[in-house]
């Protein structure tokens, strides 16, 4: 699940996480936490972790194991330093799960500052995008991972605008090797069309965001893999798969199974409204309105009314009702 992430008015950014909002770093310093390194390698990365300690690095690997199998000399990664920072510059909320605590956001034109619970980062385009995260938490492994799953989200979501895709809170499912993806407010029905179709047999990748990034040839279609990031239905274990997308939709609860149309300039305003980060950020909002309506130009997006029963999938399959 998706930590709510707001854009912060830049006078009062991080004031209710950190004690010294003043201080948050300018640039990308401090002390590394150790001399180990690790590259996850997923959507919009491959991704350096440099700076780790021996117990965080052994934490990281053991959560993401199968997407840590390239080399850390890899020339191509997209560097995340990793520095400490002391405890108390946090604000102690009361206790929240991981998944449910704010993160806020502080865009400029070439960086991007994050407040979170226990961590702070900085994305900068120089003209290469670089990270940088600051933490206090070395362990236990629930809390390491919450820090760098939530800092990973965001990074992501920037890297993959800049690819020509995008990070879409969705439920991604796939049948017969063909990916579709289904968008819509909280409470719209994603976990409930996921939960419905796994089921049925079908593979979920996930109930909470998905990937989109252009075919990697010129005539291809639009693909998706699936992501670290677990949603209520779990964590998706094991390699990236990639699926190409055949249907793209926007989830509406109703007595029957039906499917309709959308006009594109309503589709494009739909998806941003389902592109968490990026949708908040006016630096970068022409880059993704660009992006999303060449999606929809290959994969309009229509409306799925669905009743709480897996029987849509013969509307997706192209079967009678």
């Amino acid at each position: 699940m998706l930590a709510s992430a707001a854009s912060a008015d830049p006078m009062t950014f991080a004031a209710e996480l950190l004690h010294f909002p003043d201080l948050f770093p300018v640039r990308h310093s401090g002390e590394r936490w150790g001399a180990h390194r690790l590259v996850l390698d997923f959507a919009g990365g491959p991704y350096l972790l440099d700076g780790l300690s021996e117990r965080q690095e052994r934490g990281l690997r053991e959560r993401y194991r199968d997407l840590c199998n390239r080399d850390p000399a890899a020339a191509e990664a997209v560097e995340i330093r990793v520095f400490r920072a002391p405890a108390s510059d946090f604000r102690e909320p009361a206790p929240e799960p991981w998944r449910d605590y704010p993160l806020e956001l502080a865009a400029e034109a070439n960086a991007v500052r994050i407040a979170s619970r226990r961590f702070v980062g900085r994305l900068d385009w120089r003209p290469t995008p670089a990270a940088a995260l600051w933490t206090p938490i070395e362990g236990p492994a629930t809390e390491l991972v919450g820090v760098f799953e939530n800092f990973l989200r965001v990074l992501a979501a920037y890297r993959l605008v800049e690819l020509g895709g995008v990070l879409l809170h969705s439920a991604g499912l796939v049948e017969e090797g063909r990916a579709f993806l289904f968008v819509g407010p909280s409470g719209a029905g994603k976990t409930t069309v996921a939960s419905l179709s796994r089921a049925e047999g079908k593979l979920v990748l996930s109930d909470d965001m998905n990937v989109v990034l252009p075919g990697d040839r010129p005539q291809a279609p639009p693909r998706t893999e699936n992501l670290p990031f677990a949603g209520d239905l779990g964590q998706i274990s094991g390699p990236v798969g990639r699926y190409p997308i055949a249907g793209l939709f926007r989830l509406e609860q109703a007595a029957s199974h039906a499917r309709r149309p959308v006009d594109t300039a309503s589709a494009v305003a739909a998806l941003i409204a389902n592109a968490p980060f990026l949708n908040t950020d006016v630096h970068r909002l022409d880059r993704l309105s660009e992006n999303l309506t060449r999606l929809v130009e290959r994969v309009p997006l229509e409306t799925l009314a669905f009743k709480r029963d897996a029987g849509f999938w013969s509307l997706l399959s192209g079967d009678a009702a």
